[in-house]
């Protein structure tokens, strides 16, 4: 089975997105490195975890894929901008 996504605490600098890292929040999925197998649970969870965040510290940020940042990044295997749902945008 599959892990439920977690995220680091707004406090943890995280190294993942060149340039981006001490002004970002990385989420990470276990799974999809060669297509889009994301789980129910694990959509539901990172909905969750990005609903909160928007809510409770960040209701201006920006969601966006670590393959909206570097384009030579493929991950993560499924467009965010068209994933999100429309009050998260």
């Amino acid at each position: 089975a599959k892990l439920i996504p977690k995220y680091n605490t707004p406090q943890t600098i995280r190294y993942g997105a060149e340039g981006f890292n001490r002004k970002s929040i990385h989420i990470s999925l276990v799974g999809g490195r060669d297509k889009d197998n994301r789980t129910p649970e694990q959509i539901a969870k990172m909905e969750a975890i990005l609903r909160n965040l928007k809510r409770d510290y960040y209701p201006n940020a920006k969601i966006i894929g670590h393959n909206d940042l570097n384009k030579n990044k493929v991950c993560p295997r499924f467009n965010v901008r068209l994933w999100l749902p429309i009050d998260l945008r």
